[in-house]
Formats: C-alpha cells, sequence, structure tokens
C-alpha cells in the first residue's frame, strides 16, 4: 500500500515538474512579446513586491499576469531602495513593455499594499505573490467576483478563524482554506496566495502605522490587514466555496518564505495577534462578533 502511494506520489511530481517546464517555456517565449492586456481605462491594478534572491525569478510571476485574459490599468512591482542593483535583464524587458518599477523604503511584504494604497488609491487592487506561476484566467475571475460583491474583499485563498468560547486559536488551529464556506464573511482571513481584490479604498496610506507595523506585526502583513478590516465592517468572499485553485510555485522559492517564517518556524501569527489586541486593547472575538454572522 505504502508502496503505491510512493509511486503514485512520485509519477504525479514527474506530471507536475513537465507542466512546470511547458509554463516556463511559454513565459519565456512571451517574455519579447507586446503586452495586450493594459489599458488605461481598467480600474485595476496588480501590485507585488519581492526581494533579494527572489528578483532573480519573479519575471515568472509578473509575466503569467501579463498573460491574464483581462485588462489591467498597470501592474506595479515594489522593491527595497536597497535592493535596486538586483533588477536583471528580465526584469527590465517587461518594464521597457509596461512593467512600472517603484522603489521605496524597505516595509517587507507590506510594501505592495502600503504604497499601492498611496498611488493607486482610486483603482482596484489585487494583490499577488512573487513566487507563483498564476493560470491565465485567475485575475479574471477575481474581477468577476467583485463585480458582484463589490465592498468586499475577494479572493481565491482563506482561513476560517477559530475560538474556543471567547478565545482565539492559535493559527494552526483554524480550519485552512475555510471548507464550506464562501463568504462574505467577516470570519475568514483572505491570504496572498491565489491573489487578492481589495476595492477601491479598502485601504488609506493613514491606516498604515509602520512604528506599529514593525514592533507588532512585521512579518504577518494578511493579519493586520485584517484587523484593519474588521474595523472598517468589510468582508471576505472566495471564488470557490471548496475547490482549491492548482498554482505553481516557481522553483526554489519557499525555503525563506513568509508561511516558513509564520508557520513552521516560529509562531509570528500568533504572536502578531496577541501584541495587536494588548496594543489596540480589544480581541478579534470582539470584533468578528460585530461583523456578519456565517
Amino acid at each position: 500500500m505504502l508502496g503505491n502511494k510512493r509511486k503514485n506520489l512520485r509519477k504525479y511530481n514527474i506530471r507536475k515538474k513537465k507542466m512546470y517546464d511547458k509554463k516556463y517555456s511559454k513565459l519565456l517565449k512571451n517574455l519579447r512579446k507586446k503586452i495586450k492586456n493594459l489599458d488605461s481605462k481598467s480600474e485595476y491594478i496588480v501590485s507585488l513586491t519581492s526581494y533579494g534572491e527572489r528578483l532573480k525569478t519573479v519575471w515568472l510571476s509578473i509575466q503569467s499576469i501579463f498573460d491574464q485574459n483581462c485588462k489591467l490599468a498597470k501592474v506595479v512591482l515594489w522593491v527595497a531602495h536597497k535592493d535596486k542593483n538586483l533588477i536583471n535583464s528580465k526584469l527590465r524587458e517587461l518594464e521597457k513593455n509596461g512593467l512600472t518599477i517603484a522603489f521605496c523604503e524597505d516595509v517587507l511584504s507590506y510594501k505592495k499594499m502600503i504604497y499601492a494604497s498611496k498611488y493607486y488609491n482610486n483603482f482596484h487592487i489585487i494583490t499577488v505573490d512573487d513566487d507563483i506561476i498564476y493560470p491565465q484566467n485567475c485575475l479574471k475571475k477575481l474581477i468577476s467576483l467583485h463585480k458582484k460583491y463589490p465592498n468586499c474583499i475577494c479572493c481565491y485563498r482563506a482561513h476560517e478563524i477559530c475560538f474556543k468560547e471567547e478565545n482565539i486559536l492559535e493559527y494552526k488551529k483554524w480550519k485552512f482554506h475555510s471548507p464550506g464556506i464562501k463568504g462574505p464573511t467577516a470570519k475568514i482571513l483572505a491570504t496572498g496566495v491565489g491573489g487578492v481584490l481589495y476595492p477601491s479604498g479598502t485601504f488609506n496610506f493613514e491606516d498604515f502605522d509602520l512604528n506599529v507595523i514593525k514592533n507588532v506585526a512585521p512579518y504577518t502583513d494578511d493579519i493586520y490587514f485584517k484587523w484593519i478590516e474588521l474595523n472598517k465592517g468589510i468582508d471576505v468572499v472566495k471564488v470557490y466555496k471548496n475547490k482549491r485553485t492548482l498554482l505553481y510555485y516557481i522553483e526554489n522559492t519557499q525555503e525563506n518564505s513568509l508561511k516558513m517564517l509564520n508557520i513552521v518556524s516560529g509562531n509570528n501569527n500568533d504572536l502578531a495577534i496577541s501584541k495587536l489586541e494588548k496594543y489596540f486593547n480589544s480581541t478579534f472575538y470582539e470584533k468578528i462578533q460585530k461583523g456578519n454572522i456565517l
């Protein structure tokens, strides 16, 4: 039985590697082609950030965004000033074809939302990760969902925030992927994988206190964003109730990911939740009770 499972897993990994190689080749081929999905009349922009070694491969994520079957006003890559010299020829090629590369203060993964909310707050902002090759219809489905729920945050993946009585459970005990829940609801936390669409004006630049971010939740942007969303009464809705979207992680990008840092290597999510509640003298439970009931 165990031998069959290993054999099937090996076959699955071989098939997935072949698909990845095929997608890589297609993205490389499209790199020098004219970008067709930029349209200044669009109400949507894509915002992402990258750093260090990942800047070598983020072009794959960006090219997969330019290959989407929907119109975007801009695609903006936020890069810390200290990483300016790491912009490679592939990123310059994309910049020549329409990518906006913007340099800013290094506030880790927050860069993609803090500065987008400052300079592009009149657009609906779609955030994506720098380690994913996105399916061609990924953003179109987010946009379609947003048109149905224009005041909600739209996403593919979200976790159900779980409690025991009034006490929030450890992050690892939440219901990952929130099975059986689509929303809109206040009880799920949108996570970046797959992309998240924030309606215009969801966040204002003033919502981000850099001192609080650096001292309370430096590595947990999803948690901090959720706190602001609850303060504003903004609900979350998923593209699918149960179905998961097949995503391709860019090779050799996961060793130092925030997921590894926050869940595997430590309890940064739980620490951030505790610090936020203490700092603001309130709780996630109290805030969610004021929101929608499932």
